[in-house]
This record gives structure tokens, C-alpha cells and sequence, in this order.
């Protein structure tokens, strides 16, 4: 299993339902992290992030948005050199791809789009965020987070983090405890966050088109971990 990075934030899963094996009361819930399936490290290269079926392929594309991701993968990368921090390979190999990208559906018409900087983190003397994913209506909001030690990890949060960022940057810290208590870790890395986030948008696809047939071992055995769970209470 992957090592957390020592942050402040709690952990905590933010996602949608998984039908009758993990049910969901809004857009959203958030998960007990440890409620999660667990997975191994997947590898980094997103060799098994392969293409979409044609039909969901089509569905994903009236979501799909203009490529605004990567014009400023380049100032991250500068930022990144100057303040010493070490951008993980499969962020840098996914942010770069619009054709990766559009391999991972979202049954919430999320979508990859960069933060224009890297900024201090609140919070988190030696931690510093990106934002790389946003829901449709910024319900939920994806960063990630790196610290000074080449550590990095990815964090959920509900208020836009770049805004309290700035205001803390300019000397007001009245907001600090607000950022801690809304801003959570979802996932020990980047890849292990998309691998993550990609299998539990394809099961949903697979559950609600009734085709649970073609599930894969890997996505059979995620749900199966909630049917365990749910035998156990």
C-alpha cells in the first residue's frame, strides 16, 4: 500500500454511488476512507488507462470541453523548478495528453483543467497545491498537493482553495481553520488517485446501463468489497 505524506487535512473519499453496493444520498458523499476497496499502487506510466467503448465514448463527448489544460502545464512545470518540488510522472504524463484524458468518463461531467499556478497550501507550512480536476459545478474540487520533501498526495476540497490561498498570502489567516476542516486527502499519489476515480466512474457506466456482465475481474472484486462489508453489519 501507498504512504500518506504527513499533511493536516483528514482523509475522506468524495464520490458518487456505486448503485445498490454503495449508495449515495446527493451528487456526492464522502466515503470513510478506510470504507475504501483497497488497491495496490498502479503504474505509473496509466498503461492500463486504454480507451473508452465506442458507446460511452460517445456519451462522454457532448461533456468534453476545449483543451484549457494544457497552456499552463508550462508555468506549472517553472513553478515547480523554482520552488524545488518534484511533479509526479503521471500527472506531467496525463496533464500533457488530451487523449488520456478523455480515457477516464465521469458520471459527473468532471473535467481536467489546471489551476494557473502552483500556490502555497493553507494550512500546510511546506505544502504547496495545484488544482487539476473540477466537477461540472465545482461541487468538489481537486488538487495536487506537494510538499518541500518530494512527498505529494491529492486532496478534496469544497471551497476553492486558491481563493483562501491568496488571502492568506496577503496576511489574512482568519480562514485557515476553515480550509483544514474542508479539505480533505483522497489518495496516497496521483496515479493511485486516477486509477481510483477511472474504475469507479467505468463501474457506474457498466452499473447503470444494466451491463454487469461486462465487468471486469478487477471491477468485480471492487464491489465485492462492499458486498462483504455490507454481509459483516
Amino acid at each position: 500500500m501507498e504512504q500518506m505524506p504527513q499533511t493536516p487535512f483528514k482523509l475522506g473519499w468524495w464520490s458518487f454511488d456505486l448503485g445498490t453496493y454503495r449508495p449515495c444520498d446527493g451528487t456526492y458523499n464522502l466515503y470513510p476512507y478506510e470504507s475504501l476497496p483497497p488497491l495496490d499502487a498502479p503504474d505509473e506510466t496509466l498503461a492500463w488507462l486504454g480507451p473508452l467503448s465506442t458507446t460511452l465514448d460517445q456519451q462522454m463527448d457532448v461533456h468534453r470541453r476545449p483543451d484549457e489544460s494544457r497552456g499552463t502545464l508550462r508555468a506549472i512545470v517553472t513553478d515547480a523548478g523554482k520552488l524545488g518540488l518534484t511533479l509526479p510522472d503521471a500527472f506531467l504524463r496525463l496533464m500533457i495528453s488530451r487523449e488520456l484524458q478523455e480515457r477516464i468518463p465521469s458520471c459527473t461531467a468532471c473535467f481536467f483543467k489546471l489551476g494557473d499556478r502552483i500556490v502555497a497550501c493553507p494550512g500546510s507550512p511546506d505544502g504547496y497545491i495545484v488544482r487539476f480536476l473540477s466537477d461540472q459545478q465545482d461541487c468538489v474540487l481537486w488538487y495536487l498537493y506537494l510538499n518541500t520533501f518530494g512527498e505529494h498526495c491529492v486532496l478534496a476540497a469544497l471551497p476553492e482553495l486558491e481563493t483562501y490561498a491568496a488571502a492568506i498570502a496577503g496576511g489574512d489567516n482568519s480562514d485557515t481553520a476553515a480550509v483544514v476542516s474542508n479539505t480533505w486527502v483522497c489518495a496516497p499519489s496521483f496515479a493511485g488517485f486516477i486509477y481510483r476515480f477511472w474504475l469507479e466512474n467505468v463501474i457506474w457506466f457498466k452499473l447503470d446501463g444494466s451491463d454487469t456482465a461486462s465487468l471486469t475481474e478487477a471491477e468485480r472484486g471492487y464491489l465485492d468489497h462492499y458486498e462483504r462489508a455490507k454481509a459483516a453489519h
